[in-house]
C-alpha cells in the first residue's frame, strides 16, 4: 500500500497556491508531480495503529515500528524523511525494540491514525525503559511543520513534562489523516525501547498499580533488611551482616534499574544517576561473592573457589570505582563477563556444597536460580520470546524477591543444621559416657573375681603389660593418623597449586602471539616454585608491539597473584585504554598496583620490577622504560645497556613522584635485545658457590647474540644447569630475546 505524507499534502498545497502568480501552468503541473514523486514514502508491510472510540491500551511491536539504524549518528529529520533513507526502514524483528550495547544512534517510526467517530486526543507514548540517555520525538503540527520534544536520562528529570519512571511523549492527533512520528534514541548501554501507546487515564490507573507493587515489593526488602541487621546485632553472626549489606544493594539496584531513583532522589544528578545502575550492579555482586564465601566457609573447605570469588568480588570493586573515570559502554562491556563468571561460580559453589552434604546448600542454588531464571525471563520477553504478563513483567522483581526470601530460609536452615549437629554431639557424648561407667563397672567385677584367683603380684604385673600395650598402640595409630592427616594436606595444597599454575600458564601469551608479532625471539622462563612471580607480556596496540618482562615481589603463591593483577592491569592500559607510551604505562601501572593492594592504608609494599619496550616496525624505532630493570642491545657488535629508573611499581612513596624516563633506540640497523629479570644473575653456584652476577651474565649475551635465537635459549639453559650444580634455584627466571626489525 502507497501512503502519502502530512508534509507532501502540504506541498502541493503550497504549490497550488502559487500557480494564480505564475505565467506557464505547465511549468506548475511538472512542478507538482516532481513533488509527489520525491516525497511519496513507501511504506510496503507497515501497519498503522487504528484508534478506534474505545481504544485504551496496547503494545506497539511487530510490523507496527519500522528502525532505521544511524552509525554515525549525523542524520536529522530532513535526512530521514529523504525518500533515499525511507526505503530502507525496516520492520522490528522481534516483539519489541532491542539491540543490546550499541552506540549508534537508532530511528523508529510508527503511524497512528485516530478513527473518525473517535473524539479523543488523550493519547500517551511510553518508551518503558529508563535507561537512555537522549530520545528524540519528532512530530507534525498543524501547519505540517516538525516539531522535537526532548528527553532522556542524559537530562535532568526535572525537565520532563511528565513525572514518571519511564518516557512519556505527548500523541497529537490533528485530525483522521494518518501521522506518522519519529523517534531518535541513543545511549551507551543496552538499547531496549519496548513502546505502549495508552490513553491518558489508563496509564494514571496503570502508574497507580506499578507503583504500589513495587512499593510492597521496596517495603518488603527493606522491613527484611532491618529485620536482618536487628538479628545481627543480636546474635553477632556475620552471614546476617553480609545478607543485610546484600538486600541493601539488590534494593539500590532494582531502584536504580526501574528508574525510580532517578525518579525521586537523585534525577537532577546526571552523572551520577547515568553511573549509579553500573555502580551498584558491582556492589550487588561483589557482597553476594562475599556473602557465599562466608555463609559456605569456602575459605575452610574449597581453596580455589574461595581464591576465584575473592578475586571476582575485588574485581567488582576495580570495575565500580572505574565507573567514575571511564565510559559508560566501557563499563558496560567489562560488568557483563563479570557478572556473569561470578553467578556462575555462586551456583557452581552451592552445587559443590550440596553435593558433599551441606544440606542448607540447597536453598542457597534455589535463591541464585530463582534470580538468574528472572534474569532470563526479562531478557526473553525484551527479545519477544516470551508473550507480557505481569509474571513476565515483573520476572526480575519476582526472581530478586524469591531470591531474597530463600536466602534467608537457608540461613535459618543452617542455624538448624548446626544445632541438629550440636544435639548430636551432646548425645553422643552422654551415651559414651553411659557405655564408659557401664564398661568400668564390668571391669571392677572382674577384677574383684581375678583378685580372688589370683595373687597379687601376678594382677599388677599383667595390669602393667596390658597398659603399656595399649598405650603403644594407641600411639601407633596416633602416629598413622597424623601421617595420613599430613599426606592428605599436602596433596591438597599441591592439587590448589598446580591448578593455580594452569590459571597462571593461561593468562600468558600464547606462542603463536609472539612467532606473529615477533618471529625471532627465544623466552627462557623458569620459575623457581610450581607458579612464577615474573611474567612475560605482549601485545599489539595501535600499530606497536608492546612487549613486557616483568619480576613481581616473591615468588609462588604470592608473586603469581601478584602476576595476575599486573597482567590485568597491562590489559586494561594497552587493550582499554589504548595507552602505547611505555613511561605512562608505567606510571599508570604504580597507581593501579597501589590503588588494588590499598597500600596507603595497609602499608603494604609489594610491587614489582619491569622492564617493557613499544616496537614500532613502521618508523624502526624502539622505546624503553625500565622500573629498576635494565635493557641490553647489541647493535654492530656492540653491547649497550638502558639502564630503568631506580624506582619499582607499587610499594612506598618516600614522597618522590613516579615518573619514569623514556628511552628511544634506532632499530633500522640489525639489533638484538634482551629483557629480563633478576633471576639469572643472581643464582647461587660455581666453585665458590656465589651469585652468577651481572657483568658474566652480558659478557655471555654479547658472545651469543648473533646465533640462532633457540640455540641462544639452549645455550643460556645449559650454562644455568651447570652454574647450580648441586645448588637449588635461588628465584624464578625470566630472560626474553629477540630481533624487532
Amino acid at each position: 500500500m502507497l501512503k502519502v505524507r502530512n508534509d507532501v499534502i502540504m506541498s502541493l498545497c503550497l504549490l497550488s497556491k502559487m500557480r494564480k502568480g505564475m505565467r506557464n501552468p505547465g511549468l506548475v503541473f511538472i512542478l507538482l508531480v516532481c513533488t509527489y514523486c520525491f516525497n511519496i514514502e513507501l511504506s510496503f508491510g507497515q501497519k498503522t495503529l487504528n484508534l478506534d472510540k474505545g481504544f485504551i491500551f496496547t503494545e506497539i511491536n511487530g510490523d507496527e515500528i519500522f528502525f532505521l539504524k544511524d552509525e554515525e549518528g549525523s542524520w536529522d529529520i530532513e535526512d530521514i524523511c529523504s525518500t533515499n533513507l525511507q526505503n530502507k526502514f525496516q520492520a522490528v524483528q522481534q516483539k519489541s525494540p532491542s539491540f543490546g550495547l550499541n552506540t549508534s544512534a537508532f530511528w523508529f517510526k510508527i503511524s497512528i491514525q485516530k478513527d473518525i467517530e473517535n473524539p479523543t486526543n488523550d493519547y500517551l507514548l511510553e518508551l518503558a525503559y529508563p535507561l537512555i540517555d537522549t530520545i528524540q520525538f519528532f512530530f507534525q503540527d498543524k501547519e505540517g511543520n516538525w516539531q522535537v520534544e526532548t528527553t532522556g536520562d542524559a537530562l535532568p528529570f526535572s525537565t520532563r513534562k511528565f513525572k514518571h519512571r519511564n518516557f512519556i511523549l505527548p500523541i497529537f492527533l490533528w485530525d483522521n489523516h494518518v501521522q506518522t512520528y519519529y523517534i531518535r534514541v541513543r545511549t551507551a548501554g543496552s538499547l531496549i525501547a519496548p513502546l505502549f501507546l495508552h490513553h491518558e487515564s489508563f496509564l494514571r490507573e496503570k502508574q497507580l498499580k506499578e507503583d504500589t507493587i513495587y512499593g510492597v515489593f521496596y517495603g518488603v526488602l527493606l522491613i527484611m533488611g532491618l529485620y536482618n541487621f536487628f538479628i545481627f546485632l543480636v546474635l553477632r553472626d556475620k552471614n546476617y551482616f553480609l545478607y543485610t549489606l546484600l538486600i541493601l544493594m539488590n534494593l539500590f539496584f532494582q531502584m536504580n534499574f526501574l528508574g525510580h531513583s532517578i525518579q525521586y532522589f537523585w534525577g537532577d544528578y546526571v552523572p551520577w544517576s547515568n553511573i549509579a545502575v553500573l555502580f551498584f550492579t558491582n556492589l550487588l555482586f561483589c557482597s553476594n561473592l562475599i556473602f557465599n564465601i562466608n555463609f559456605l566457609q569456602l575459605k575452610k573447605h574449597q581453596i580455589v573457589l574461595y581464591y576465584s570469588m575473592a578475586f571476582l568480588a575485588i574485581a567488582h570493586v576495580f570495575i565500580g570505582y572505574l565507573s567514575f573515570v571511564l565510559d559508560y559502554n566501557i563499563i558496560s562491556r567489562l560488568t557483563l563477563p563479570t557478572v556473569s563468571l561470578s553467578t556462575f561460580l555462586i551456583i557452581l559453589s552451592g552445587i559443590w556444597a550440596w553435593t558433599k552434604g551441606v544440606q542448607y546448600a540447597r536453598l542457597l542454588v534455589g535463591a541464585y536460580a530463582f534470580y538468574v531464571i528472572g534474569g532470563i525471563s526479562q531478557q526473553l520477553l525484551n527479545y519477544g520470546f516470551l508473550s507480557s504478563s505481569f509474571w513476565t513483567k515483573n520476572s526480575t522483581l519476582i526472581g530478586s524477591l524469591l531470591d531474597v526470601v530463600f536466602l534467608s530460609l537457608a540461613l535459618a536452615d543452617k542455624i538448624a543444621f548446626y544445632r541438629k549437629i550440636s544435639e548430636k554431639a551432646q548425645r553422643e557424648a552422654f551415651d559414651k559416657k553411659q557405655e564408659n561407667l557401664r564398661l568400668i563397672e564390668e571391669q571392677n567385677e572382674t577384677l574383684t573375681e581375678k583378685v580372688r584367683e589370683r595373687t597379687l603380684e601376678l594382677e599388677t604385673a599383667n595390669e602393667l603389660l596390658q597398659i603399656n600395650k595399649e598405650k603403644v598402640d594407641s600411639i601407633n595409630e596416633a602416629l598413622q593418623l597424623t601421617l595420613n592427616t599430613v599426606q592428605y594436606q599436602r596433596d591438597q595444597i599441591l592439587a590448589s597449586i598446580n591448578y593455580a599454575q594452569r590459571i597462571q600458564n593461561a593468562i600468558l601469551p600464547l606462542q603463536t602471539t609472539f612467532d606473529a608479532l615477533l618471529p625471532h625471539h627465544f623466552i627462557f622462563f623458569k620459575p623457581r616454585d610450581i607458579v612464577s612471580g615474573d611474567f612475560y607480556y605482549i601485545r599489539e596496540a595501535n600499530h606497536k608491539i608492546i612487549l613486557a618482562a616483568v619480576d613481581c615481589t616473591g615468588h609462588g603463591v604470592p608473586g603469581a597473584f601478584i602476576s595476575l593483577i599486573g597482567y590485568l592491569s597491562l590489559n586494561v592500559l594497552t587493550l582499554i585504554m589504548k595507552i602505547t607510551s611505555v613511561s605512562e604505562i608505567l606510571k599508570e601501572m604504580h597507581r593501579g598496583i597501589r590503588q588494588v593492594l590499598r597500600q596507603k592504608e595497609t602499608k603494604t609494599y609489594d610491587g614489582m620490577d619491569m622492564a617493557i619496550v613499544s616496537i614500532d616496525k613502521e618508523n624502526k624505532i624502539m622505546e624503553f622504560a625500565g622500573a629498576k630493570n635494565p635493557l641490553i642491545y647489541v647493535q654492530n657488535g656492540e653491547l649497550h645497556q638502558i639502564k630503568g629508573n631506580i624506582f619499582g611499581i607499587g610499594g612506598e612513596e618516600r614522597g618522590m613522584e613516579r615518573n619514569y624516563t623514556t628511552h628511544k633506540v634506532d632499530i633500522s640497523e640489525p639489533i638484538t635485545c634482551y629483557l629480563f629479570s633478576d633471576g639469572y644473575q643472581d643464582q647461587f653456584g660455581g666453585p665458590k658457590g656465589r651469585k652468577f652476577m651481572t657483568n658474566r651474565f652480558r659478557d655471555l649475551l654479547l658472545e651469543i647474540h648473533s646465533k640462532p635465537m633457540e640455540e641462544q635459549k639452549e645455550i643460556l639453559q645449559a650454562t644455568l644447569l651447570n652454574w647450580m650444580g648441586d645448588e637449588k634455584q635461588t628465584d624464578d627466571i625470566l630472560v626474553i630475546g629477540f630481533r624487532p626489525s
